[in-house]
């Protein structure tokens, strides 16, 4: 524990003060009390199953649970109209202040910053991945699983462990039409899906100072497809004026709803001072990355992974059948007025499909007033009330096979958004608007020229409508390059340099090392992963042996169990479905006692719990693999799925072979090859939670001794 106080950043501050401590290092692990807590119509029915099963027999603050049914609402069918009942008749019984039903609900991501219920400085968990949205207002938010989620409800806190951070720097001004999603995609391109696992992304840098908080909002948004835990921006005056707006546009609508400060009191803003939600000059990065943005051009991501991107200029002639905008990443008011620009006076090519789909009631509002929607009609797009529908391939735009889709949503990979011969390429709202005209991927020039003048809506507008930087964020940006952000020479492709900093501005403490924060030798992500709040039941860790069932790296969620599939919360019937796009043969010929053995970032994508839950109840006995995704690795422990991650065991292992595995001692064995090896442990505090039962008894224990 630490006992000084020490140079932090961003994240940092905001998870001491929440867990009432004077500084906090990467690698601690912290009891956070939370601002706000989250589901959806897909993770909330489980979150309820496991606090009914709690017994907590209320939520901790009624006006710190948000309840949004926006997957499959308008309902899709009578399994999700189920699910979305249950949303509706928990938040019924508990008094639920934010739960916002179908009129008055919108994508979550979108629609609560719109209310104004989440502050600079907060604390926020939701059962869904890209909770991190919520990053762009300064806050640290990141995703867990169901029934992390349940334990929060109950108690108001969660387990986590401080991440480290890597700081990437963006210099300049954009190109025109390039905005937050192309600097999120150029970036996830650059790291990897997997490169920054685990660990915080704060972004910062004059560039910055040119993106509005939609753009913010779509690049922090991002953040978990390169593995992020969470991403961040240092609040500015564009912040703290968007915040100050739609707090003073909710307010009368949730002083009706009765909403006040929670019989435990508020976090966020009270417990991080306005001037205290910056990195301390001396803060300890991993790693510093800088980026000069007038070398990015628009990017496209080609299937099946966001870290595919490309620049417009390489793509060359890829015909498409779909178009989609919309989505919690680019379905807000800016995302639609560019694509107005690119459509308007033009009509969608008639081999194309688009659908636009307005992120809340707001912004479909908004468009309407401003004449957004009747371009969309005039073009010949669908317009949509606000749903996720598509974006998970859940309903409204499922791909056939063969198809291909220009998509502004956050993830391609294999059977996204349909039939697993489909194709999903990602881009900003300008290439997608262009595309649907084009009939192929195009650059927007294409179809309004490149003689138009305007500003386009990734920069700050002024009042006249001429591109400005505000006051504050050029104080923003000079504080930037005094602590050493503002050297934007030897540029190759945009980006800079890639270095391991620990103290950036004083040259600060040399790490552990290796850049994990431990001195043990364990890897990062390794001793991330498993120390996150995961939690095992000590009966799910006995000795088993079984087949090998030898997957690759980046297997996601949607190929372990198809979105469409996600209507149901019945292990059983998930079970039936596990890999189906992938190895279509697994669900057919897989006995109990199997083992699934796999290459790095197993599991990355969603928060979604139904996908340890479809593997677990499919007989596999454990999954061993090179690394995790965090979120996967958190839940697979939580549901008493065994996980080990042993790098060698994952290369020694070829699909067929026979595999024992002991996850309590941490050994793995290759029968048939005569191999044996020794994975990295479970640190004590696990071994702890073990002992207890898991994740739900422990905190059964601890509403009990609170009780006494």
């Amino acid at each position: 524990m630490s006992t000084t106080k020490r140079p932090m950043t961003i994240t940092e501050k905001i998870l001491a003060a929440h867990a009432k401590r004077e500084s906090v290092e990467p690698g601690e692990i912290i009891l956070a009390r939370v601002d706000l807590t989250l589901a959806n119509d897909i993770t909330g029915p489980i979150a309820i199953k496991q606090f009914e099963e709690l017994g907590a027999g209320e939520v901790f603050d009624r006006s710190k649970v948000a309840l949004v049914p926006d997957h499959f609402v308008p309902n899709k069918d009578i399994s999700s109209a189920e699910q979305a009942k249950r949303l509706r008749e928990f938040a019924s019984k508990h008094g639920i202040v934010h739960y916002y039903e179908v009129g008055r609900m919108g994508v979550e991501h979108a629609l609560l910053p719109e209310l104004g219920i989440i502050s600079p400085g907060d604390l926020v968990i939701g059962a869904d991945s890209h909770t991190c949205t919520y990053g762009a207002l300064g806050a640290f938010a990141t995703g867990v699983g169901s029934t992390d989620l349940a334990c929060a409800w109950a108690t108001g806190e969660v387990w986590l462990k401080v991440p480290e951070t890597i700081l990437f720097r963006y210099h300049g001004r954009p190109r025109r039409w390039v905005s937050g999603k192309d600097l999120i995609l150029y970036t996830i391109g650059d790291i990897g899906v997997d490169g920054a696992t685990y660990k915080a992304m704060e972004f910062a840098g004059d560039a910055l100072s040119y993106l509005d908080m939609d753009s913010r909002f779509t690049m922090a948004n991002m953040a978990i497809e390169a593995g992020g835990k969470n991403g961040i921006f240092a609040p500015d005056q564009i912040v703290f004026e968007y915040v100050r707006s739609r707090k003073k546009a909710s307010g009368a609508e949730r002083a009706k709803a009765g909403e006040g400060p929670g019989k435990n009191g508020r976090g966020g803003a009270w417990a991080v001072s306005k001037a205290a939600l910056q990195s301390d000059p001396g803060a300890c990065y991993c790693e510093v990355r800088d980026y000069d943005v007038a070398q990015i051009d628009l990017q496209v991501s080609f299937p099946h992974s966001p870290g595919n991107a490309r620049p417009i200029s390489d793509v060359g002639d890829v015909k498409i059948d779909q178009v989609v905008i919309g989505s919690c990443t680019n379905g807000r008011l800016e995302d639609l007025r560019v694509a107005a620009k690119i459509l308007k006076g033009h009509r969608v090519h008639p081999e194309v499909r688009l659908i636009i789909i307005p992120a809340t009631q707001e912004v479909y509002m908004r468009a309407l007033q401003e004449g957004l929607i009747e371009v969309f009609l005039e073009a010949e797009a669908a317009v949509s009330t606000p749903t996720c529908g598509p974006c998970l391939g859940g309903y409204m735009g499922i791909l056939a096979a063969g198809e291909r889709a220009v998509a502004t949503t956050n993830r391609n990979f294999l059977g996204r958004m349909g039939h697993p011969s489909s194709e999903v390429y990602l881009a900003g709202p300008a290439v997608a608007a262009a595309s649907a005209v084009k009939g192929r991927i195009a650059h927007p020039d294409e179809v309004v020229g490149t003689t138009e003048r305007e500003v386009f809506s990734m920069y700050v507008q002024s009042t006249d409508g001429t591109a400005c930087e505000t006051d504050s964020a050029r104080t923003a940006r000079d504080d930037d390059n005094a602590r050493g952000g503002s050297d934007t020479g030897h540029h190759d492709g945009g980006v800079r340099t890639t270095e391991a900093v620990r103290g950036v501005g004083d040259g600060a403490r040399a790490g552990a090392d290796n850049g994990s924060g431990k001195s043990d030798g364990t890897s990062g992500d390794t001793g991330n992963n498993a120390t996150d709040g995961a939690i095992s039941g000590r009966g799910a860790m006995a000795f088993t042996t079984g087949r090998a069932w030898k997957f690759g790296a980046n297997i996601d969620t949607d190929v372990i169990i198809p979105a469409k599939y996600l209507n149901t919360s019945d292990p059983e019937e998930l079970s039936r479905h596990a890999f189906e796009d992938l190895r279509p043969e697994f669900r057919l010929e897989v006995k109990a006692g199997d083992i699934i053995v796999a290459d790095t970032n197993f599991g990355c994508g969603s928060s979604r719990e139904h996908a340890p839950l479809a593997i677990k109840a499919s007989g596999v006995s454990c999954v061993i693999a090179a690394s995790f995704a965090r979120i996967f690795y958190r839940n697979a422990l939580n549901i008493g799925l065994p996980i080990l991650e042993c790098p060698e065991a994952s290369g020694g292992i070829k699909d067929g072979d026979v595999v024992s595995a002991n996850p309590a001692e941490g050994t793995v064995e290759n029968v048939t090859r005569g191999l044996k090896w020794r994975a990295k442990p479970l640190p004590p505090f696990i071994q702890e939670m073990i002992a207890q039962g898991g994740l739900v008894p422990y905190t059964k224990n601890r509403i009990g001794r609170k009780a006494i």
